[in-house]
């Protein structure tokens, strides 16, 4: 606000000409919005004295998403105005959460006993694990190049993420084939679907020979085409 002052008197009824106050401020106005997929904790409208300050807000995101940032690029998911001199009307945005690989799978032969170790973790727009989530994450092949694409993976292929993270510690496939990637994926609103770097599966250790077409009884001196 601001005052214009003039003076008046009986010689001079039109009076003088206006002189403008300094600027001054009453209060402000701050106003805390959510977008989509997220709440506001906090007094979300607030009247503030001139250089007086507001009360601290915090973004909350729903389940299964994120906080990202203000409209005016803050990324404190907790914020308060001080020494407020102007009037914010700001607005909380949120985004689903993302999943990563955290180990990635390691080259291993056919054996059942030989385990491919993989953990996927559950995190925020800038990689932050989401140490809150449950989520249910399932691995499947990505790319098989196993003869015929036979290759199947075994163990255990969807867990529940533990604080954020979940470990895989059973997995197995069992073809030979070399550039097998996997892909995660999760219920919605996770919507990325993240595929491992690639590695290799090579022949397990030789256990035993099985030998068959060989008839008995048989001819002697005669041929035959066994199988081992």
């Amino acid at each position: 606000y601001y005052l214009r002052v003039k003076a008046a008197n009986s010689c001079n009824t039109s009076g003088s000409a206006y002189v403008t106050s300094s600027s001054f401020r009453t209060h402000s106005l701050l106003t805390y919005t959510a977008g989509a997929n997220g709440t506001i904790s906090g007094a979300s409208t607030q009247t503030v004295l001139d250089g007086a300050d507001g009360t601290s807000v915090t973004a909350v995101p729903d389940a299964g998403y994120n906080f990202v940032n203000w409209s005016d690029g803050n990324t404190s998911i907790t914020r308060q105005e001080t020494t407020v001199h102007n009037s914010v009307s700001v607005t909380a945005n949120f985004a689903p959460n993302r999943l990563v690989f955290e180990q990635q799978p390691v080259n291993k032969t056919s054996d059942p006993t030989d385990v491919i170790p993989v953990k996927v973790k559950v995190t925020d727009t800038y990689g932050k694990i989401m140490t809150n989530s449950t989520a249910a994450i399932t691995l499947v092949i990505q790319n098989n190049p196993s003869i015929g694409s036979e290759g199947v993976l075994s163990g255990t292929v969807t867990v529940n993420a533990v604080n954020g993270v979940a470990e895989f510690t059973n997995l197995w496939i069992n073809k030979t084939g070399n550039g097998y990637t996997l892909k995660a994926s999760s219920p919605a609103p996770i919507v990325t679907t993240p595929i491992s770097s690639s590695f290799n599966i090579t022949p397990g250790v030789i256990h035993h020979f099985t030998v068959d077409g060989i008839l008995d009884n048989h001819v002697a001196g005669t041929t035959t085409s066994p199988k081992v």
